[in-house]
């Protein structure tokens, strides 16, 4: 490791390795989740300086739209894990964010050797693709798959923990049927792919809404729960595969107590929205 950098840094009984992206106390890891180590680093690297929930969220969460419950909820797990009850790590300042408040030394590797240079937070978390609000999208379905297998791939290696869905060792997704039954077909025109990574808070709901273009997804985390009116509901959790209806109303909800995140591809062509708003079924 280069000179100046930091590979650890030490409070308390813990220690935040850097290097592998994971927590540890007395020498052993501590089962904190991806998002969970980047507010926990960005705080850490930033001790005695307010960090707004804004910054925090762009931070964790970049290029994705997520409510203040998911950050709320992220705080809570990390204070959990370090005992903070009584805000002895983390406090929180109202209406502004969390600073980190314990005494914190830096490490330049993990067994221990002290460092005291300093450096900006630099992102090191899950790849993040694309947004819910969109207006372009697909290319054929065998790229989509690809696309999907590297990004989970990658994700396996940047992160100490590995996700809640399983790793697949096949593929995670071969067919051509909707969840309705439908038999997908491509549009023609000029291609466009969009991958999102969604999340969705507990108690979520979007609105009711169609897809026109076919749309793939993956849940990474938690379970989703899809309403098709007259047609009945369908639950998917960590590691189901699916294609959404095609033109038939629907909207997902998060009726779980976790928030949920899914991998979507939709694939479609310039010039048409691939989705739809749309009014609730009578």
């Amino acid at each position: 490791m280069a000179n100046g950098t930091v590979a650890a840094y030490r409070f308390g009984d813990f220690v935040l390795n850097v290097d592998r992206c994971c927590l540890q106390r007395g020498g052993r890891d501590v089962d904190l989740r991806p998002k969970a180590f980047e507010v926990l680093h960005y705080l850490v690297k930033r001790a005695g300086k307010v960090a707004s929930k804004d910054e925090l969220v762009e931070f964790a969460w970049p290029n994705v739209t997520v409510s203040d419950d998911s950050l709320a909820q992220c705080v809570s797990d990390i204070r959990k894990l370090l005992n903070d009850d009584e805000q002895r790590f983390i406090k929180t300042v109202p209406r502004k964010g969390y600073v980190f408040i314990a005494d914190v030394a830096t490490l330049a590797n993990a067994d221990g050797a002290p460092n005291t240079a300093s450096e900006q937070p630099k992102k090191r978390g899950l790849p993040v693709i694309g947004r819910l609000h969109f207006r372009s999208f697909a290319l054929g379905f065998a790229l989509p798959v690809f696309l999907l297998g590297a990004w989970l791939a990658m994700t396996n290696m940047l992160t100490a923990e590995p996700l809640k869905a399983p790793f697949p060792k096949k593929p995670v997704f071969q067919g051509n049927k909707t969840t309705l039954g439908q038999t997908i077909a491509y549009p023609s025109g000029t291609p466009v792919i969009l991958a999102a990574d969604l999340v969705s808070p507990p108690g979520g709901v979007l609105d009711w809404h169609l897809h026109k273009t076919p749309a793939f997804g993956y849940i990474l985390e938690g379970e989703v729960t899809i309403d098709y009116g007259s047609k009945g509901s369908r639950v998917f959790r960590a590691g189901d595969a699916f294609l959404e209806a095609l033109d038939w109303p629907h909207r997902a909800s998060n009726q779980g107590t976790t928030p949920a995140r899914i991998f979507a591809i939709y694939i479609g062509v310039e010039g048409i929205d691939f989705v739809a708003p749309v009014a609730e079924p009578k």
